[in-house]
């Protein structure tokens, strides 16, 4: 009996602590150009899209990025091309992956650092653990 009470308390305290109340926001008084968050106003990241579609066009232009967008798709008969994770790291400087994004895993060519202030090409080469500016690195594989 007691746990029948308990039981009926749970549910009662369940159903009206749910408010059946939906807030409705009229889209004329949205402000789209600017956000109040806790007394401060937050402007929208407008170039946002605009930064990583910049650093796709900076990496497509890489020799090494044509090279292995030309061998994924030869291996996988015209059906994929070259995958790239891009990842802020500090301010202005973005952490860029490139490979093959297989069924089972992301395999990984090249691991690149893009300087967003001056589009400086960095790769950090996995066997030195250093990092290098792109035409180095090239110089040294040679």
């Amino acid at each position: 009996m007691r746990k029948l009470f308990i039981l009926f308390i749970m549910t009662s305290l369940f159903f009206t602590a749910c408010k059946n109340e939906v807030k409705q926001y009229d889209e004329a008084e949205a402000d789209l150009d600017s956000m109040t968050v806790a007394d401060e106003t937050v402007e929208p990241k407008t170039d946002y899209y605009n930064i990583d579609d910049k650093i796709l066009q900076v990496i497509q232009d890489l020799p090494e990025y044509q090279q292995s967008n030309a061998h994924i798709d030869s291996i996988s008969k015209h059906t994929k091309s070259v995958a790239a994770t891009i990842t802020p790291n500090k301010k202005g400087t973005y952490d860029v992956k490139l490979g093959y994004n297989g069924d089972e895993r992301f395999e990984t060519y090249y691991n690149l650092s893009i300087d967003t202030t001056n589009w400086k090409v960095m790769i950090i080469d996995p066997i030195e653990g250093e990092t290098l500016p792109i035409e180095t690195w090239r110089k040294n594989k040679q």
